[in-house]
């Protein structure tokens, strides 16, 4: 046996150099001796070769840190040494069939799983020696970064923000070295040590981390022990470094910059980063402001713009208006469109220039004068007369957004074609604002919601009479409407999904679920949507709301709260009081019981106008229906001609 020694030997210290453990120490005399032995001759040698093969390989990928864990060799040394005694006085005197028996069901297997790679970690207080690629804690971390002195600024460089795990250290203001400890006490007991330094004579930029023991002031000897865990739960094993450095002048746009970092956890294989590419662009950006005519229409009118940029792109523009001939003030800052509706006053001359910005933050250079210069008319009073203007107001009033080309077209050339026939204009501009009311847009987004409040609440101090207040319904009509624009490709199904993601949200609000708890029966639930609606469905309707109810959860509960508000019964009956809210809403910009009624006097009289001009069996979801009774109760105009809604728009 004395004759394999030297090969047992050589195993043995390979693979306690690697893996450091007394019980490798073991098995790595016992298993390699009993293989050679007392087993098959043809296939054991094999194994042998890829035990040791495996450690000769992981030995020689790791040569390069082996200096650097000098000090944690002799716990290896001493797990070392009791394990080979162990393992050869085993092998001298236990007898060779039970020798043979224990290495085929027990050492063989594992010896198996050691050469596929397999290594179990054990817990601190439980190991002798250094547990490599165990998955154990980085003790150091040396991130360098080789910066190109050709190419910046170093006296321009500062160090910003560190982090690791859940910690964030920000070093002094134009720091290039700084040096800082972190108790992380009592979660970790240990002080990471941070040092960070340029140096600028090569350009190497150092993060060096060391995992401190509190109690020697010294790198830790705990093998176990690591100021950043692995990263099991992210960000618990991560980290970020920055730092600012600006480019030396003179370089070109189009010259590219790369860069990369070389991170050493403990004594791993150096990991290098993606590499980070900036491109130079020095370039300043321009841009202009498309001309107008000299005379306006309206005093509502398109603004456009735009610009180029040989490096980056543009990133916005700031566009500057002047007011016959004053100060230039920013009409839109830093918008990336290039057309904007401008809402000017009557008789006004307004100058344009604009200012562009590249994505490398170059500023176009500052301008002096006038770009594009025009004039509005003189021929109204109150900017609400102005055809465009009111427009727009019932676009941002009753839809939430600006108009798109074709609507703000269309209608207000329903209102200009009358020319300076008064009567004409009276009738249009009444048609077209009750036209903003009764369209899909409106009642598939605005009336929507105000079903779903009144099947939801019922009188309160916060929603009086169950309804939405101002804020609610503006807010939530935004929701359901928002990216729809109907005549436009795709819009009913934009709208068909703002409208299943809102119920959906409906009936997970709180409120919603303070009011209809989640163990309700579809009949319960069904039947309460209805009550509160103040309405007695048809056993169609109410059938139809339990069948959407399905097995209830989020959806069920939804597709019943839309088959009840969108039922003929609850569309008919909140109608009238949804449109007269939205007078005030719409026109006035304050709930019913605001100042200056104070009271709910003057909705309920007009609620009570609606009533009487309310036909039996009428069915509003008809557009039709729905038009001619608004036109029987006058209501429209009488809000767009109220002292309280021009006051809106009164040119001080």
């Amino acid at each position: 046996m004395s004759q394999y020694l030297p090969e047992l030997a050589l195993i043995t210290l390979i693979a306690a150099v690697v893996n450091g453990a007394l019980g490798y120490g073991f098995s790595s005399i016992t298993v390699p001796l009993a293989l050679l032995f007392l087993t098959n001759r043809v296939l054991n040698p094999a194994l042998v070769l890829v035990e040791v093969a495996l450690n000769g390989y992981v030995l020689w990928i790791n040569r390069d840190a082996l200096g650097a864990v000098r000090r944690r060799m002799m716990p290896i040394v001493w797990g070392l040494i009791p394990g080979v005694v162990i393992g050869t006085l085993i092998v001298t005197y236990v007898r060779a069939d039970w020798l043979k028996l224990g290495t085929f069901t027990l050492l063989l297997p594992l010896i198996l799983l050691q050469a596929a790679g397999y290594r179990r970690p054990i817990r601190s207080e439980q190991a002798v020696g250094y547990p490599f690629g165990t998955g154990a804690p980085a003790q150091e971390v040396v991130v360098t970064d080789q910066l190109d002195a050709t190419r910046f600024d170093f006296s321009t460089f500062q160090l910003g923000p560190i982090t690791f795990g859940e910690r964030l250290v920000t070093p002094p203001p134009a720091a290039s070295e700084w040096t800082t400890n972190v108790d992380l006490r009592p979660a970790n007991n240990l002080i990471v040590r941070i040092n960070a330094r340029l140096d600028k004579p090569t350009g190497v930029l150092t993060w060096r981390f060391q995992s401190i023991d509190p109690a020697t002031g010294q790198p830790t000897e705990d093998a176990l022990a690591g100021f950043l865990p692995p990263n099991k739960k992210s960000p618990e094993g991560q980290g970020s470094l920055l730092f600012t450095v600006a480019t030396k002048a003179g370089l070109q746009t189009g010259n590219e910059i790369r860069n990369g970092a070389r991170i050493v956890f403990d004594v791993n294989a150096p990991i290098d980063t993606p590499v980070w590419l900036n491109t130079i662009d020095s370039s300043l950006p321009t841009s202009h402001v498309t001309s107008l005519s000299s005379v306006q229409p309206f005093i509502v009118f398109y603004v456009n713009w735009a610009g180029t940029d040989t490096g980056s792109g543009i990133e916005d523009y700031t566009v500057f208006v002047s007011e016959n001939g004053g100060p230039y003030t920013a009409y839109l800052s830093e918008t990336s469109e290039t057309s904007g509706i401008f809402v000017g006053k009557p008789g006004k001359t307004y100058s344009f220039y604009s200012v562009a910005r590249d994505k490398a933050g170059n500023v176009e250079g500052a301008k002096t004068t006038s770009e594009a210069t025009t004039t509005t008319p003189n021929v109204v009073v109150n900017s609400v007369d102005d055809a465009r203007f009111f427009v727009l107001q019932h676009y941002r009033d009753f839809f939430g957004r600006n108009p798109d080309p074709s609507g703000f077209d269309f209608w207000t050339q329903e209102i200009a074609s009358c020319g300076a026939n008064a009567a004409c204009i009276d009738n249009k501009r009444t048609n077209v604002s009750q036209a903003f009311f009764l369209s899909i847009e409106f009642q598939q987004t605005g009336y929507l919601v105000f079903r779903f409040y009144k099947s939801t609440f019922i009188d309160s101090v916060a929603r009086p009479r169950g309804m939405p207040r101002m804020d609610e319904l503006l807010a939530d009509t935004r929701t359901v409407g928002d990216g729809v624009i109907v005549g436009q490709a795709g819009w009913e199904q934009k709208l068909a999904d703002n409208q299943q993601n809102f119920a959906r949200a409906w009936v997970q609000r709180a409120a919603f679920l303070a009011a209809f708890p989640a163990d309700m029966t579809a009949q319960a639930f069904v039947d309460k949507l209805f009550l509160q609606s103040e309405v007695t469905p048809t056993t169609a309707e109410r059938n139809a709301a339990i069948a959407a109810f399905g097995a209830g959860g989020v959806d069920g509960r939804a597709a019943a709260l839309r088959s009840v508000a969108d039922s003929g019964s609850v569309y008919n009956k909140q109608y009238n009081p949804a449109f007269v809210l939205m007078q005030y809403i719409g026109y006035l910009r304050r709930n019913p019981n605001d100042a200056p009624d104070n009271n709910y006097g003057g909705f309920d009289f007009w609620l009570g106008k609606m009533n009487q001009f309310s036909l039996p069996g009428e069915d509003v979801r008809i557009e039709e229906v729905a038009r001619r009774r608004a036109q029987r109760a006058e209501m429209v105009r009488s809000f767009i001609v109220a002292g309280e809604y021009r006051g809106r728009f009164a040119q001080p």
